[in-house]
This record gives structure tokens, C-alpha cells and sequence, in this order.
């Protein structure tokens, strides 16, 4: 089945490839995830641990405020970092590749049935089918997954600082979509063969289920720490890179005339993220596909099909993003996305209001007689075709 975010992927690559510079699409992520991560392993020690709101604030403020001063104070070693990070992340692949599933057959008397893995749908979310059934389920879950998307843009937020972005920045895209959907996949069918007791990683009281499907496979709970200490570390790593990108964007809103805000809510964090994209897309196709001087990245005739596929995913798939995670819906246990995003955007069309339209992009009148003049003499080009630009 074709991966729907790798549309997503190449219409983001084909943007950066036109117009390089360090904005990108707004990046936003959850600190609260490494949190997490580290206090499931305190209540794996002790159950009787209890993960509460102010304690994931205080690790993921902790988290981001070293992950700042890293980027302060050691831009030095970035590159090598970088390249360290890619091995360990091969290294931690094949740790969850090969452990869990060896540990369960060893310890656990067989692995899961291909059935299960490949045929067995659970879905305890209370969508029946009155509500949607399985098919509802499966796309309010998958709204969680469409998030892997969220990082394919990363590299553009610091285009500017390479030498060949128009080359180097869509393959990197390229690059992180294609080992992403490779390894989760094979991931992904790995651990659902060293899946022991379902039930338990679906109720774990660590929050993080992977935590508990290690320790369910190895029985061993130094053995889950050294597994879990794998995924917190690439976590970090992954968290110095996001606050680079934070900064690099607050820079680029700042010099444009803008102002900065950083979302990080509920669902809206991909939800954002692909609303700002769409927007582009669609003015895009609106125009022709007439925006910018070909480059050695190109779609070609493709590029209609994918800029509208990519548009009708991510309309429909959004859609779900608002819908609550089960039923019967409860105020602890409600999606405010809804809300959320509404007054996420009102924010900045009432900045444009207030001040925005008087600093933001602000464009002299030499500028405007000269996209003026571009578009008269456009007028006697053949189709496809806008001065010197052509459709790409």
C-alpha cells in the first residue's frame, strides 16, 4: 500500500527546492513525549508511581532547557553529533529489531500467529457500527501515525545554511521518507510477532506501550531500561534538532516582520502543520502550477496528480483529527482540537489586522511594477508559461 505522507513528503520537497530558505513549515512537536518515556519506566519499577501533569512539565521544561544550552554553547559539534546520532539510530533499529522478537520465542513459548498480525483488527475505541465501526477506528488512529510527517520538513528550517539547498535539502526529504517508511515497516511486523499479552500493553499503567511489550518479550526489567534508554536517547538527540529549528523559524518570522508562536496542541500539531501546507498547495494548483524558475528537482507532469492527491489526503484525513479518541466521550477524555485550532487561527489573523498588514513582507512600489509588468508580458506566452518561469 503507498505510504499517503510520501505525497506529502514530495510536494514539501519540491516546495523547498523553489524557494530554500529557513522558515519552512513551521515545526512543532511534544517535549512532553520524552517525559513520558522516562516516567513509564518509573512506574514500570514501581506501580505504585503515579504520572501526573506537573511532573511530565517539569522533565520536558528540564529536556528543553538542556537542549538549549546544547544549542548555545556546542553548535560546534553539531555535524559530529549529527553523524553519530544516524549510527546509533541503526544500532537502536536492530536492537528492537532483533531482541523483542528472540526473547519472546524464548521466553514466551512461540511467537504471535501471521493471523494476528496480519489479519486480527482490535478495536476498543467504542466507535460500533453506528458510530463508524472499524473504519472510523482505523482513521482516528491513523491521524496519530500521519504525525511521522511532522519531521520530513525539519531539514528546511536551516536551507540557508546549506550550500546546494535546492539539491541537497529535497533529497535529504527524500531520504527521511523512504528509510521511515522502510524501517517502521519492518519494525512494525517484527514487534507484532513478539506481541505477549495484548491486553496488558494496551492498559499498561507505564503509558508507553512499547515499554511494556519489551518487558512482557524479555521478562527482565534491566533489560527493558537498556532497550528503553535507546529510544529516550534518539528522542533527545531528535529534541536538540527541533530547538534549532525553533530558532531558526523565530528568526525567519522575525526578519519577514512577523511574530512567533510556537503550537503544540493535542492533534493540532500535525492538524497546523498541514493547513499551512495546504494552503500552499492549493494556491499552487490555483495558478497553474506557474511559481517558480525549474530546478534539479522536478515533478514534471506528475506534479498536478500529486499536489491534488495530497490535498484530498490530507482534507479527509484532517477531518478525523477532530473526532475524539473513543466513545462514549468524556470531559477528561474529549479532543478540543476543535477548539484548539479555531483559536490558534484567529491568533494570527488578528495579528495581521492589528499590525501584521503594516510590517509583515512589506513590498515597495518598485516591486509590485515589476511582478506587474511580469504578468502583462506573460499575456502573450503560450500556456504553461510566465515570463521567463515555466509550469514545473
Amino acid at each position: 500500500m503507498e505510504d499517503p505522507k510520501s505525497k506529502s513528503g514530495v510536494y514539501a520537497a519540491r516546495a523547498v527546492e523553489v524557494t530554500p530558505d529557513a522558515g519552512g513549515e513551521l515545526e512543532r512537536r511534544d517535549f512532553v513525549i520524552l517525559a513520558s518515556q522516562m516516567l513509564g519506566l518509573a512506574v514500570l519499577y514501581d506501580p505504585s508511581f503515579e504520572i501526573t501533569a506537573w511532573k511530565l512539565w517539569l522533565i520536558a521544561e528540564a529536556c528543553i532547557l538542556v537542549a538549549t544550552l546544547f544549542n548555545i554553547f556546542c553548535m560546534a559539534v553539531m555535524p559530529i553529533l549529527d553523524k553519530l546520532a544516524l549510527f546509533f539510530f541503526l544500532f537502536s533499529f536492530l536492537c528492537y529489531l532483533i531482541v523483542p522478537i528472540t526473547c519472546a520465542h524464548k521466553f514466551n513459548g512461540g511467537l504471535e500467529t501471521p493471523k494476528f498480525v496480519f489479519a486480527t483488527f482490535i478495536n476498543l475505541t467504542g466507535y460500533d457500527s453506528i458510530t463508524g465501526g472499524d473504519f472510523v477506528a482505523f482513521m482516528v488512529g491513523s491521524a496519530g501515525l500521519a504525525t511521522a510527517f511532522g519531521g520530513t520538513d525539519a531539514i528546511t528550517h536551516i536551507a540557508e545554511e546549506c550550500e546546494h539547498p535546492e539539491r541537497d535539502v529535497p533529497k535529504t526529504m527524500w531520504m527521511t521518507v523512504t528509510i521511515g517508511v522502510v524501517s517502521s515497516f519492518v519494525l512494525m511486523i517484527s514487534l507484532l510477532f513478539a506481541v505477549v499479552d495484548v491486553d496488558s500493553i494496551l492498559a499498561s499503567p507505564t503509558g508507553v506501550p512499547y515499554i511494556q511489550l519489551v518487558y512482557n518479550a524479555t521478562q527482565s526489567l534491566p533489560g527493558t531500561v537498556c532497550m528503553s534508554l535507546l529510544v529516550i536517547i534518539i528522542t533527545f538527540l531528535a529534541l536538540i534538532g527541533i530547538v534549532l529549528a525553533c530558532s531558526r523559524i523565530a528568526f525567519t518570522v522575525a526578519r519577514d516582520g512577523g511574530f512567533f508562536t510556537l503550537n503544540s496542541f493535542l492533534n493540532c500539531v500535525q492538524l497546523l502543520n498541514w493547513f499551512c501546507y495546504g494552503i500552499c498547495i492549493v494556491l499552487v494548483l490555483w495558478s497553474g502550477r506557474r511559481f517558480a524558475a525549474p530546478g534539479p528537482f522536478r515533478l514534471g507532469p506528475a506534479g498536478w496528480i500529486i499536489n491534488f492527491l495530497t490535498v484530498v489526503y490530507m482534507f479527509i484525513q484532517g477531518l478525523f483529527f477532530f473526532f475524539p479518541y473513543g466513545l462514549p466521550a468524556e470531559v477528561a477524555s474529549m479532543n478540543y482540537s476543535s477548539v484548539v485550532f479555531t483559536g490558534l487561527c484567529l491568533v494570527p489573523v488578528l495579528g495581521w489586522f492589528i499590525s501584521g498588514h503594516k510590517f509583515y513582507l512589506v513590498v515597495s512600489e518598485d516591486q509590485v511594477e515589476q511582478v506587474e509588468g511580469s504578468v502583462s508580458t506573460a499575456s502573450g506566452k503560450k500556456d504553461g508559461e510566465l515570463g521567463d518561469v515555466q509550469v514545473v
